[in-house]
């Protein structure tokens, strides 16, 4: 990763960890859920920069 992602990336973990600084209880089942769908939009994050870098560069074809 470049260091303008990293930053990106680090930026929107100090926002969501701020955000969540309060101390509730959940059962397992529903933290490993909510755990897998972070990952997930992150996954999708990931995604979309590496979408926006390629577009950026010219790497895209035109489909129908």
């Amino acid at each position: 990763m470049d260091a303008k992602r990293e930053n990106f990336i680090s930026y929107i973990n100090f926002k969501t960890y701020r955000k969540t600084m309060e101390t509730i209880t959940i059962p397992k089942r529903e933290y490993e859920t909510l755990k897998k769908q972070a990952q997930i939009d992150m996954d999708v994050l990931h995604q979309f920069m590496n979408s926006l870098a390629d577009i950026k560069a010219g790497r895209i074809k035109k489909v129908r």
